[in-house]
């Protein structure tokens, strides 16, 4: 039989490793399909702009060979991006179903393990299952049918205390020898001194609902809520916030409808935790519990080393050496911020919006019907849709800043940041390790050094949201670490978008613009989304 229980643990540990495997793989499979989707409805926009573009140009006998020529080849490498937004949306479909075929090809072999025992297990004879019944019964009388009696022969002995003590005592007696035999069957020392006493209680008057009283509190002491991992995961808050890859608005508007042909969200997604059996929740727990203390050990002896959740709820430990970062550069090649990527589309997605010849948010090459040359300005959206539609544009509140704002690329949430390592993991820091992360890291110091007054704009979905601090302990800690700038972030859901200004609004008509949408919500303090500048806290406040 101990062999038993051994091979069927066994069973367990040898299949959470597939789950979370396979777990993982539709995590990729989705992020990609998302990603796929949104590019490929917009090359479609794109592709859909280029054909007009072709038309128009044939139909035009004054049209020049060079304008047709540029718009066949805009037609041919929107078909191209099409075509291969196509072939990635089929990748993440097959990728989807590698990680189905393993999640079932282990759950089978597990069954079928688990199965085996079952046939090798000894049946119980009948005899058994007779005492087994005979049993349950006997705790059913001991467990219900004995409360209800003993229950009402002491509110029956409190009426009768008072007509006529005697009778009161006495059947306060009966109900504590009743209860005192329930509990000498049981076995249970606890259960025997409390029945004991009651039946001394049960010669006052009220004495027994006093004694049930007590033992009611007994039982529901018993029934605490909490687990292991909730201690264990408290004692690091704000250590990731929901750990997980980023994730695309997924959707472009149709051509016509606004600017907005490419969009990406920079915003954590959620992890699937799965279905784990009780087995394979408390060797997370051990598990848990092991790396926290192992890390806390290696962070003592090397300030250099941070800690962070994977994709996969485990904390990883690891050097801010090993973080990857990409300069940010506009259109003259002039870096203007740095980019943590963390999924494969990152860099190309952002350093094509940092290239842009029009920049909303930075206030460049600006002018068109609504007159915002010189102004920076961040659009403040009415919902999610990242559209032009209702939108409210706001001054950036770096607009007054002699200096440009150094964008910082990384997506986020309340409690973190997420940043790649050069392994290729994906994980979650707090604050307070990004301003580490971001303060050492060779991209941000040259240009830091470059541009002494420009301040930090951190392009991270909800970084300065009131649900959580990670804004707060990032401005906390780089004011530690000596930097003196003013500090930036969103309250909400941030979309960076670029595609062209069909009617004009900010430059000429038909340039491509980039912009900076912010998401508003019903939240009572964070509902309008904007940027806000984040302060240090006062040294010496808590």
């Amino acid at each position: 039989m101990a062999n038993s229980y051994a091979t069927a643990a066994d069973a367990y540990l040898r299949y959470l490793p597939s789950l979370e495997e396979a777990q993982a793989m539709s995590l990729r499979a989705l992020d990609q399909a998302r990603q796929a989707s949104g590019d490929q409805v917009a090359a479609q926009a794109a592709l859909a702009l280029a054909q007009a573009a072709v038309t128009a140009l044939g139909a035009d006998p004054a049209a020049d060979q060079a304008a047709k020529d540029r718009a066949s080849d805009e037609d041919a490498a929107a078909q191209s991006r099409a075509s291969d937004a196509q072939q990635a949306l089929d990748q993440a479909k097959a990728l989807l179903g590698q990680a189905t075929a393993l999640r079932d090809q282990a759950g089978r072999t597990a069954a079928q393990t688990l199965r085996g025992l079952a046939k090798d297990a000894p049946q119980r004879s009948l005899w058994e299952k007779i005492v087994e019944a005979f049993q349950a019964f006997i705790d059913f009388l001991r467990s219900t049918v004995v409360q209800w009696i003993t229950a009402i022969l002491d509110a029956l002995s409190v009426i009768a205390s008072f007509i006529f003590p005697p009778l009161g005592q006495a059947i306060g007696l009966l109900s504590g020898a009743i209860d005192l035999a329930a509990a000498a069957v049981s076995g249970d020392p606890a259960a025997i001194g409390l029945a004991a006493g009651g039946l001394v209680l049960g010669l006052v008057p009220g004495g027994r609902l006093v004694s049930r009283i007590v033992k009611v509190a007994g039982s529901v002491g018993n029934k605490l809520p909490g687990t292991v991992s909730e201690g264990i995961r408290n004692s690091i808050k704000g250590l990731g916030g929901s750990p997980g890859g980023a994730r695309s608005a997924g959707k472009a508007p149709t051509p016509g409808a606004g600017i907005d042909t490419t969009v990406t969200t920079l915003g954590l997604g959620k992890t699937i935790k799965g279905v784990f059996t009780s087995i394979g929740n408390k060797i997370e727990d051990l598990r848990f519990a092991r790396d926290l203390r192992i890390s806390n050990e290696r962070r003592a002896n090397d300030p250099r080393l941070v800690a962070g959740m994977d994709q996969k709820g485990r904390l990883r430990t690891f050097s801010i050496d090993d973080v990857q970062s990409v300069p940010l550069k506009d259109s003259n090649g002039k870096q203007i911020g740095v980019i943590f990527p963390s999924r494969p589309t990152d860099v190309a997605n952002f350093t094509d919006w940092g290239a842009q010849q029009a920049n909303l948010a930075a206030g460049k090459n600006l002018g068109g019907s609504m007159d915002v040359e010189g102004l920076k300005i961040i659009r403040q959206l009415p919902g999610k849709d990242p559209t032009l539609a209702g939108n409210e544009f706001l001054a950036a509140p770096w607009s007054r800043l002699k200096s440009d704002p150094m964008f910082i690329f990384a997506h986020g949430s309340p409690d973190s940041a997420a940043v790649t390592l050069s392994n290729g993991k994906v994980v979650s820091v707090p604050g307070a390790s990004m301003a580490k992360i971001l303060n050492d890291d060779p991209n941000f110091r040259a240009l830091a050094e470059a541009n002494p007054r420009a301040a930090i704009a951190m392009i991270s979905c909800n970084f300065a949201n009131t649900a959580g601090d990670a804004g707060q302990q990032f401005a906390d800690v780089m004011r530690d670490l000596g930097n003196k700038r003013p500090i930036f972030a969103a309250n909400n859901t941030v979309h960076a978008t670029q595609g062209q200004d069909l009617d004009g609004l900010f430059t000429r008509p038909g340039e491509t613009i980039a912009t900076l949408a912010v998401e508003s919500t019903n939240d009572t303090n964070d509902g309008k989304g904007e940027f806000r500048r984040i302060t240090p806290t006062p040294r010496g406040r808590a």
